[in-house]
């Protein structure tokens, strides 16, 4: 398979949130659909498939499609385990802490939560 630029900005996010998400919550590179699918296994149609290929390969400025891109698989992301978990994901206050991006020349950073008080700290995407 040929490596795109979409498909390294897919993957580096799945890295990086993955091990954040709750237990029995994945997620996988979904090439067909060009983006990342997230799942729970021991639940019967539990999957929703974040895009990545169509944000990015949009005309605009590249940091600006990455920022667009990350806060709608991290969006995606949460929304799919509040809504099967029944709870707020991540934390445990009653509002969701919104999704938060910076992409920067040389690095991408990904929280949730206030960005100078974060909830939760996802690992840096190196571009």
């Amino acid at each position: 398979m040929v490596t795109t630029p979409w498909h390294q900005l897919a993957e580096a996010l799945i890295v990086a949130l993955e091990p954040a998400l709750p237990a029995g919550f994945h997620a996988k590179l979904e090439v067909d659909d060009g983006g990342i699918a997230f799942f729970q296994p021991d639940v019967p149609h539990a999957w929703v498939v974040a895009g990545v290929q169509p944000l990015l390969e949009q005309p605009g400025d590249e940091r600006e499609l990455v920022a667009r891109v990350c806060l709608s698989v991290l969006d995606t992301a949460q929304d799919f385990v509040a809504e099967f978990t029944g709870e707020p994901w991540p934390g445990s206050a009653r509002d969701l802490p919104l999704p938060g991006v910076e992409v920067r020349d040389a690095e991408v950073s990904l929280w949730y939560g206030q960005r100078d008080s974060p909830t939760l700290v996802l690992g840096p995407i190196h571009r």
